[in-house]
């Protein structure tokens, strides 16, 4: 279901494993489980869109991803459609998992509040940009 994914990944930012390999295989199970549940829904038309107060700042998401995962930082991105190649740019993996987890707690508020349809749009506008 939805939701438990999406708490699913909140929770392993809040309490990651304790090793670092262990956390790694965790997230990517847990970012594979997202992908597959992004599939299993539909775009949906929401009559209750009530828009959810501030629930976490992006800082605050990022010192919880960067707790949880000390060892990720920049990351080189290259973009192969680009002739002659473009440089190569910096990706910020402890800012990307951050965006993920702001999505994913709205998509959480939005359960909780407005019902499973709105999170689930929420879920499929939010999510896909990540």
């Amino acid at each position: 279901m939805l939701i438990d994914v999406v708490r699913a990944y909140l929770a392993l930012l809040k309490e990651p494993p304790s090793t670092a390999a262990e956390a790694v295989r965790a997230l990517a199970r847990t970012l594979d489980r997202l992908a597959l549940a992004y599939h299993e829904t539909s775009a949906a038309v929401v009559e209750d869109d009530s828009e959810p107060p501030t629930l976490a700042s992006h800082d605050e998401l990022r010192a919880m991803v960067a707790r949880a995962f000390p060892e990720f930082g920049f990351y080189a991105v290259a973009r192969p459609h680009e002739v002659p190649p473009s440089e190569a740019l910096l990706g910020d993996a402890i800012d990307d998992l951050a965006d993920i987890a702001g999505e994913l707690v709205e998509v959480d508020w939005r359960w909780v509040n407005n019902g499973p349809v709105d999170a689930m749009r929420q879920f499929r506008w939010g999510y896909q940009s990540h």
